[in-house]
Parts: structure tokens; C-alpha cells; sequence
């Protein structure tokens, strides 16, 4: 059966249904849904069972970085990367290899190394990586290569003789070893919003493809705190797709200071759907990778202590209010199109029976709307015209559904503006019943899940709710 999402008293909850095979998150999308894992979690039935019935895309945790590889120089040691391997194939799945290159996590021996003796130590280990493990088809090339200032991280890697220029040879050498069928990506934390770090990485990044470098993809790791600001991170993914770049959010997981109530692991769950509703809405962006399955092996403790509750999965291995809004997100308002164009009549919505109303039957540009009793006044009769847009009124007086200064927040105010054809005046009506607005992926919604009159609609993270969810006609 579907998953529905339901308005409990204490707040969006949703149902924990058992998805179908048709209806897990890697057949609810054309997007990758990945997921990083611990092979020492395969003889766990219940781990393995979801890892190759959910996801699509794998990404070894730690076993093929630098240490796991080679952890004594000329001694590769391959076998739990093809135990990794073996597993997506049987299952159809995408492997994601994570990394080449990296400061932390490379063997004592390496990082001693300098000058040319350490050129062709690197150039070695990424020939000799690439080759063996043919079926990765993404490689982070280099990862966590500058601080959060901007600046180049200072380790090892600086000591070739090449300075800064061993990037660009860490990606010459991936290409000339694995080939142009596969993508190559730059990858590294603290980058997903519009920041100084990520400007250095962009201007980092068009600097190197203007000389040649055939860097394919980026990476935006993606680890995040509750509540976060992310009214940046569509921006910011866009203008790195404008270089021609594939975009991956590489490394998702969101902490929660400990214990995490229930109304912290809904607002969780809106995050994880919007994080992904940003990923449908951008056409370069291949999938998103959760950065471990389970609250049960999670890194998050040990490196942010009091903190946790990260993941889709808790330490149960039971699926948590995130994974149900994701799913929603992918197979709902991410899943492509309800009612087509052309219909007309009140928006009548499911958790209040209540219409979408313009106040006191205004025409004033920029006055929010509400719910109200249903009436059928004009101010609450609304077209779905052939362009997207939701229009009230006719003739002169004829407004557009719209979002407010073409906002991307949550919170964003649904009023009404003299039509003009922008992406913030046109939306989608979806399968599940949400609205989302095709500028910022985010659905028509009633303010704290009110059903009185006057309750005021905003934009908010697609989340399949009772509070979402409409009825045209």
C-alpha cells in the first residue's frame, strides 16, 4: 500500500507501513538513492535486506580510502572492496567510490613521503585503485581539500614539488587510468550552502576546467544540524551545474541534539525532504547519498558528542519519520504530475475541508491567503491554466497564486500578484494531492497545521501531510 502521511496530536507523523518492492525509495525515482554501508554489517539480515532493497547507489564507508587500500606501500588489499562490489552487482546497484585522494585517512607511510617520490606514490595508488576496481562508476578524485576559509588544506598532498597543481594531476592521472565513461568529482563538507568555502571551490573548479582538467562532478557532502539554514543550497547546486559539472549531495545526515523528541524527528523528517525535493528540482543532480544507514552505526556521536538520531534508520534498523518523508517527497510531489491543466473550481484542503481563500475577496497585490469556510465566492474559485498557474479572478482583475519575492524558504508567504509568467506563479499539482511551486519545490501548506478560518497558507517543505494535501474542483 501507499504511504500516507497522518496528523497526529503530537504532530506530522508517518505511518510506518511496510513499502512494497514497487514502492521503495530506489523505485520511487529515476535519481540515485544511495546510501553509505559497513560490509561487517552484511551478515545482519535486516541491514543487508534494506541496503539492496531501498537504495540504489552504495558508497564504501571507509573501505576504499587510502589506509584500507595500501596500507604498507606496493601491499594492495582489494578483497573487501570487491566483497562491496559483488553486493551491488547482485543487486543492480551503482557503487560510488570514495576516495582516492584524501589528508586524513592515508597511511603513515604516504604522508611522510615528499617531492617526486610522493608524485609517483599518488599517481601509483590512483592508476592502480581505478584500474582494479573497474566497476566504481564515480570516483571522488580528491576530498576535503580546503579549510573552511578557502584556503588550501595543508598536508601531504602539498608536498609533491606541485603545490597546489597535484590536483589537477590526481585528475589527469583518473581519467588516463579509468577512462572517459566514468565521473570524477571533487567532494568536501560545509559546501552545500553559498559560503566562502564554496566560492573558493567554484572559482577553484572553473579555474581548472578552463585549463583542461577533466573534472565531471561535484560532491556537497551535506552534513547537517537540525534546523539549518538552507535557503542557499538550490543556488548553490545550480550555479555548479551551470559549469557543466554533475552534482551528487555525497554525504547526507542530520543531527539532532540528544534525546531527540518526537517533534524534533518531524522537523528532521521536513528536512531530509527538502534536502532531496532540491535534488528532483535540479536536472544535473545525480542522486543523494544518506552517510550511513542507521542511528546504530553512526559516526555522528563520536564527532559531534551529544548529538545524533542522524539517519533514516534508528538503531533498531526500524524506519524513521525521515525515511517516510522521503519516500513521499521521491514518489509524491518528486514523482511526477497529478491533474493535468485545465480544471478549475475550489482548493478544498484535506486537513481542514476548509478552500483556499483570498481575504475579504481582496485584489491587492501581495495579500497572504487562508483557509476559510467554503462558499464558492470568487475569491475562492481557482484555475489550473495550461501554463502552471493558479489563477483567481477574471478579466482585469485576475491574480496568480504566487510565491512571495520569489522566496525559497520555508515559511514563504502564498499571496496573490498580477500574473506574470515567473516560476514562482506556476505549480504542480501532484499525485498525492500536495501543491509545490516550481521555482522552490516547496508545497502550498497551512500554517501549523491550523484548520480554523483565517489560518494563514505558506510554502513549506513538501512533506505529504494533511496540511498539504488539496482537492481541485
Amino acid at each position: 500500500m501507499p504511504i500516507v502521511a497522518v496528523l497526529v496530536a503530537a504532530g506530522l507523523t508517518f505511518s510506518a507501513s511496510p513499502a512494497h518492492a514497487d514502492h521503495t525509495l530506489r523505485h520511487s525515482t529515476d535519481k540515485l538513492v544511495g546510501v553509505a554501508i559497513n560490509p561487517s554489517w552484511f551478515s545482519n539480515g535486516t541491514y543487508s535486506n534494506i541496503v539492496a532493497s531501498e537504495f540504489s547507489s552504495i558508497t564504501a564507508e571507509n573501505q576504499m580510502k587510502p589506509d584500507a587500500l595500501q596500507p604498507q606501500q606496493g601491499n594492495f588489499q582489494f578483497g573487501t572492496a570487491h566483497q562491496i562490489i559483488d553486493f551491488a552487482q547482485q543487486n543492480n546497484q551503482n557503487v560510488y567510490g570514495h576516495t582516492l585522494l584524501w589528508h586524513s585517512q592515508s597511511p603513515g607511510w604516504m604522508t611522510s613521503q615528499s617531492g617526486q617520490q610522493l608524485l609517483n606514490t599518488l599517481r601509483t595508488h590512483i592508476t592502480t585503485v581505478v584500474n582494479e576496481l573497474d566497476a566504481v562508476q564515480q570516483w571522488d578524485v580528491v576530498n576535503e581539500i580546503l579549510e573552511d576559509n578557502g584556503q588550501f588544506r595543508n598536508s601531504h598532498l602539498m608536498n609533491t614539488g606541485l603545490g597546489q597543481g597535484f590536483v589537477a594531476d590526481a585528475f589527469h592521472t583518473a581519467r588516463a587510468a579509468g577512462g572517459p565513461n566514468k565521473s570524477y568529482c571533487m567532494n568536501d563538507f560545509n559546501t552545500h550552502s553559498i559560503n566562502t568555502k564554496s566560492n573558493a571551490y567554484f572559482n577553484l573548479v572553473q579555474d581548472l576546467l578552463n585549463q583542461g582538467v577533466p573534472i565531471d562532478c561535484f560532491g556537497f557532502q551535506t552534513h547537517l544540524y537540525l534546523g539549518e539554514d538552507l535557503s542557499t543550497m538550490q543556488a548553490n547546486m545550480e550555479r555548479f551545474a551551470n559549469l557543466g559539472l554533475e552534482i551528487w549531495i555525497s554525504e547526507l545526515d542530520i543531527r539532532i541534539n540528544m534525546p531527540a523528541s518526537q517533534q524534533e524527528l518531524q522537523e528532521q523528517a521536513q528536512m531530509y525532504a527538502q534536502v532531496f525535493q532540491f535534488c528532483l528540482n535540479v536536472p544535473a543532480c545525480r542522486g543523494v547519498t544518506s552517510w550511513n544507514l542507521h542511528d546504530g552505526a553512526s559516526w555522528i556521536p563520536g564527532t559531534f558528542p551529544g548529538t545524533g538520531a542522524a539517519h533514516l534508520y534508528d538503531e533498531n534498523l526500524q524506519p524513521k519519520p525521515a525515511y517516510y518523508a522521503v519516500l513521499e517527497t521521491l514518489g509524491g510531489s518528486g514523482g511526477g504530475p497529478g491533474p493535468g491543466p485545465g480544471g478549475g473550481g475550489e482548493l478544498r484542503g484535506a486537513g481542514s475541508n476548509r478552500c483556499l481563500d483570498v481575504p475579504d475577496a481582496s485584489t491587492q497585490n501581495g495579500t497572504q491567503l487562508q483557509i476559510y469556510d467554503c462558499w464558492g465566492g470568487s475569491n475562492q474559485q481557482w484555475t489550473h491554466t495550461s501554463s502552471g498557474e493558479l489563477t483567481v479572478y477574471s478579466g482585469g482583475s485576475e491574480r496568480c497564486l504566487d510565491a512571495e519575492g520569489n522566496g525559497t524558504a520555508n515559511g514563504t508567504a502564498a499571496i496573490i500578484w498580477t500574473c506574470h509568467g515567473g516560476a514562482n506563479q506556476r505549480w504542480n499539482l501532484n499525485s498525492n494531492g500536495s501543491i509545490s511551486n516550481v521555482h522552490n519545490g516547496l508545497c502550498l501548506d497551512v500554517s501549523d497545521f491550523g484548520t480554523a478560518n483565517g489560518s494563514q497558507v505558506q510554502l513549506w517543505s513538501c512533506s505529504g501531510g494533511s496540511n498539504q494535501q488539496w482537492t481541485l474542483g
